[in-house]
C-alpha cells in the first residue's frame, strides 16, 4: 500500500501550479508523484479553497448596487448594460438556486 500524500506536500503541489506554467508532468517530477495525482491534489485544493473563501470574498449584489454599477462603468468606459470587467479571464461562478437561469457561466 502506498504512503499517504502529507498535506505540506498536497499544499506545495498546488501551489507550485498555481505559481507557475509548469506542465502537470513537470510538477509531477519535482515533487515524486503521478502526473494524474497532481491533477487531482490541483483540484482539490482549489475546490477547498473556493468553498471556505467564498462567502467571504464573493458577494451578490442586490438590483440597485448593480444598476449604479451599471451606470458607473458605462460613464467610465461607454460600454453599455456592463457591470465591469475583469483582465479577460473566466471565473466560474456558483449561482444562487433560486436564479440560476439568470447567470450563464
Amino acid at each position: 500500500m502506498r504512503e499517504a500524500i502529507t498535506p505540506q506536500k498536497r499544499v506545495g503541489i498546488a501551489l507550485y501550479k498555481l505559481c507557475s506554467s509548469a506542465e502537470d508532468r513537470t510538477v509531477a517530477d519535482l515533487f515524486g508523484v503521478g502526473r494524474s495525482t497532481v491533477n487531482t491534489l490541483y483540484r482539490q485544493f482549489c475546490e477547498t479553497v473556493v468553498s471556505v473563501l467564498e462567502h467571504e470574498w464573493i458577494k451578490m449584489v442586490t438590483a440597485e448596487e448593480m444598476a449604479r454599477h451599471i451606470q458607473e462603468f458605462e460613464a467610465v468606459t461607454s460600454f453599455r448594460q456592463s457591470v465591469g470587467a475583469l483582465d479577460g479571464c473566466h471565473f466560474l461562478i456558483s449561482p444562487p438556486k433560486e436564479h440560476a437561469t439568470d447567470y450563464y457561466n
